[in-house]
């Protein structure tokens, strides 16, 4: 999967963006504040889409700083294969945990450059008159049926899409 990173000013709608997305994607998960553990277990319990706002801390840290594993988990995760191995258990048992999924982050400053090479940058900017805000508690029944018409969208022509892209697709 590549990432989605939303950059941009304040108030440009990064954070609005990504509360869309967590409407439509499948199994999201919203969050502006994940440790690393819980973003590997909640990726291997149900395949979660990350949508991560407040990002700014997927920033390397120099060599004299506490690091955060959660950049080296993101790294891995763009493709299948990679586990994060953790112990687990009385006997800590070292047990691998699948870090594949698709991510979104919001954030105002750059990400880790490896992190960044990975993700597709929308730079958001400000419209010149205000958007108004969604109702959220009287859209998500709306947004919930037209995600769910995605993915039956989605499974029916999973196929088609899958033999066009091994074909090599033509963009002219």
């Amino acid at each position: 999967y590549p990432y989605v990173h939303l950059t941009g000013t304040k108030r440009v709608g990064k954070s609005l963006t990504l509360k869309i997305v967590g409407e439509l994607a499948f199994n999201a998960l919203f969050s502006s504040s994940m440790s690393s553990a819980a973003a590997y277990r909640a990726v291997e319990a149900c395949s979660t889409t990350l949508l991560l706002d407040e990002a700014e801390n997927l920033q390397k840290k120099s060599k004299n700083e506490g690091q955060d594993d959660k950049i080296e988990i993101l790294k891995a995760g763009y493709m299948k294969g990679p586990k994060a191995i953790r112990c687990s258990g009385d006997n800590h048992e070292p047990t691998g945990f699948d870090v594949y999924s698709p991510k979104m982050f919001g954030s105002i400053q750059a990400m880790d450059k490896i992190l960044a090479d990975r993700a597709i940058t929308l730079t958001l900017a400000r419209k010149l008159r205000p958007i108004a805000d969604l109702d959220f508690p009287a859209e998500r029944e709306r947004m919930a049926r037209t995600r769910d018409k995605l993915y039956v969208l989605q499974m029916e022509h999973a196929k088609d899409v899958w033999e066009e892209i091994r074909a090599g697709i033509n963009w002219e």
